[in-house]
């Protein structure tokens, strides 16, 4: 069974991309996201229980802990919402959970972004979810998250993107991952799930298992309907 990819451009990205090049800029002082490695003194090659911990995700997730009083985290609001509506059109569902905040990667050179390649139903996310990845840079070549091409197959391809273009994907069930980037620049991007609420309230509450949280409308997710409030 083939993995599917739809490649999608929302009307809010640019300004999500836009608050989120904003908020690093607070900390780091370059002129091109995709040269920010060269303000990261220590490029140690990451692993479980850094990949999500450098300076670079302590300056985004900062921003969550302030929830709306963050300009990033509304525009993700309005951004989630819009896929939100599309997912209607879709699939003609209208209630869905949506994750409370993306998930952020940075993927340096000589370096990778997340520490293996994994199925998220393996760290005990619901089966059913809908991930929605989010490319800040461009995404190319060794740059690139890589997806299964074929359940089970582990062929692994590159998930090429333009900067601000997005692909709706499924990492539930298809492994997924990155190499070593080989290329001259930082790929960022961010990622966020998404699940119809019917289905969610089916299974049996679970904690994910990288960070602990409760995969539910209480914790991980937030009911659609409170996007914007």
């Amino acid at each position: 069974m083939k993995q599917p990819i739809q490649k999608k451009r929302f009307a809010c990205s640019a300004s999500f991309c836009e608050q989120f090049i904003k908020e690093l800029q607070k900390t780091f002082a370059f002129n091109n996201i995709s040269e920010i490695h060269m303000f990261i003194s220590n490029n140690e090659l990451l692993k479980n229980g850094t990949d999500q911990a450098t300076k670079l995700h302590k300056a985004i997730y900062a921003n969550f802990d302030l929830d709306l009083r963050s300009d990033l985290v509304k525009t993700y609001r309005h951004l989630a919402n819009e896929w939100v509506a599309d997912l209607h059109d879709t699939y003609g569902i209208k209630e869905w959970a949506v994750q409370r905040y993306p998930s952020v990667r940075f993927h340096l050179p000589n370096n990778i972004s997340v520490f293996e390649f994994h199925r998220d139903s393996s760290y005990h996310h619901p089966l059913g979810e809908i991930n929605h990845f989010l490319s800040i840079t461009r995404s190319s070549g060794t740059a690139s998250l890589c997806l299964e091409e074929n359940l089970g197959w582990e062929d692994y391809k590159p998930l090429e993107l333009e900067a601000g273009e997005s692909a709706i994907i499924n990492t539930s069930i298809y492994k997924h991952g990155d190499f070593i980037n080989m290329e001259s620049y930082t790929r960022a991007s961010v990622d966020f799930r998404a699940i119809p609420l019917s289905v969610l309230e089916r299974q049996d509450k679970t904690e994910s298992l990288t960070q602990g949280r409760i995969l539910d409308c209480t914790s991980y997710f937030m009911h659609s309907k409170d996007l914007l409030r």
